[in-house]
């Protein structure tokens, strides 16, 4: 990893910071006041950059690595100290973007305490191949400190401006964001060794076929009418999907599909990309499920391939507003060439109290990410925002505000208006 040409992603909960290590070069403008202020807080102990991720790696080995030193490092981490995910990326001397790596600024009491942690990391084999540095001020500037071989070396660490697209979706390779089966299988290969995975490939083998010829028939057809109903939680997806049914003599379809669903909460406590992978190939069983269901009449849908992919790009997109997420049009948006497309998707909307409230009226016991869009704005914003970027389907808005009947008249008038019934 050249110095020169890499550049790092601080996912600070304030807003991501964007720096890089050498002499200012001509072109890369200093960033607002505000990010200088966030570094000086975030540097204001000394912090240690360590990374997992090996270049002769694929990027699913390299997760694993990634939060299995998150692990190994938390259960050595003293209470008063913090550890931060930063991205490093940027060109290794060709034409792209070319190098991507996740990593952890820890904040470290002394250079002792650094070195018996490192001694403690070696045994594991979790520590990459990129040059390790520690922070220090000096003068209200910081610097990056290494000294791994030869004399302690200090360079300037300056800000730079935030990239047109975030660096997770500079490439397909990088994200939690899936356009096919294939990359879902080669995600899935690299965790074969845990038993959740073992069991969702053996479950989805009677409706997915790892086969070209079977391939060669997606995306698969429905006989009738799909309709998938989309949303934050506590937007009234179940009701409506329950009433739409009924109203249309229609079928529901809940996804994840029931075959698959006991697996769940053991997928979602797992790194994202592997969270992610387990509902995309839900997707795929899920159309098989839709055509088979499609031939009775019109199918209803509780979620689809948006959710799967808007959970997805807020999630990667781990800080910020959603300046921060991949710019309209990005192909990140575009629903899969082959996977079954719905007539239209309808996205629930809501005022934030009004969902809260309907949360409380719930009674159940809240999800991570249920808590996750109650306490971060920019979570929720990132969230919204990525779903209305969302290209394919016919996407039709509908605010939910109001009683079920009135929600449910809504809904039918909007359909009948855009000739879907």
């Amino acid at each position: 990893m050249s110095r020169q040409s890499v550049q790092f992603c601080i996912e600070n909960s304030e807003g991501p910071v964007y720096f890089r290590i050498g002499e200012s070069s001509e072109g890369n403008n200093e960033s607002d006041r505000n990010e200088s202020e966030n570094l000086l807080r975030i540097c204001e102990k000394p912090q240690a950059y360590l990374s997992s991720f090996k270049q002769n790696f694929c990027f699913a080995k390299n997760i694993d690595r990634h939060f299995k030193l998150k692990n190994e490092i938390r259960s050595h981490l003293a209470e008063t100290q913090s550890i931060t995910s930063i991205i490093a990326y940027g060109s290794d001397g060709g034409d792209g973007n070319d190098h991507f790596e996740y990593g952890y600024l820890l904040s470290i009491p002394s250079d002792a305490s650094l070195q018996s942690l490192l001694e403690i990391l070696k045994k594991t084999d979790l520590i990459g191949e990129s040059p390790r540095f520690t922070t220090t001020i000096i003068n209200d500037n910081v610097f990056a400190k290494f000294s791994e071989t030869g004399p302690q070396e200090l360079v300037p660490i300056h800000l730079v401006p935030s990239p047109e697209v975030h660096p997770a979706y500079v490439s397909v390779d990088t994200n939690s964001v899936y356009h096919t089966p294939e990359k879902v299988y080669e995600v899935l290969s690299h965790f074969v060794y845990l038993k959740e995975v073992q069991e969702l490939l053996t479950i989805c083998e009677k409706y997915i076929k790892n086969e070209q010829k079977w391939r060669e028939t997606l995306p698969l057809q429905a006989s009738d009418t799909v309709i998938v109903v989309e949303g934050l939680d506590a937007t009234g997806k179940s009701s409506l999907t329950t009433d739409l049914a009924r109203e249309l003599d229609g079928t529901v379809l809940r996804s994840p599909p029931n075959d698959i669903s006991h697996l769940r909460a053991k997928f979602d406590s797992h790194p994202e990309l592997l969270r992610r992978a387990y509902y995309a190939l839900g997707n795929y069983a899920f159309a098989v499920k839709i055509v088979d269901l499609s031939k009775k009449g019109v199918v209803i849908c509780d979620r689809f391939w948006n959710s799967t992919a808007a959970y997805a790009i807020a999630t990667d997109v781990s800080v910020g507003g959603i300046y921060c997420l991949p710019p309209h049009g990005h192909n990140v948006f575009k629903w899969p060439g082959d996977l079954l497309k719905p007539d239209v998707v309808l996205l629930l909307t809501v005022g934030d109290e009004e969902r809260k409230r309907r949360l409380v009226g719930r009674g159940s016991v809240k999800t991570k990410e249920e808590i996750r869009i109650e306490v971060s704005s920019d979570f929720r914003n990132r969230l919204n925002e990525s779903y209305l970027r969302m290209q394919g389907p016919t996407m039709l808005k509908i605010d939910v505000n109001g009683t079920k009947e009135e929600v449910l008249e809504k809904t039918i008038s909007t359909l009948r208006s855009h000739n879907i019934i």
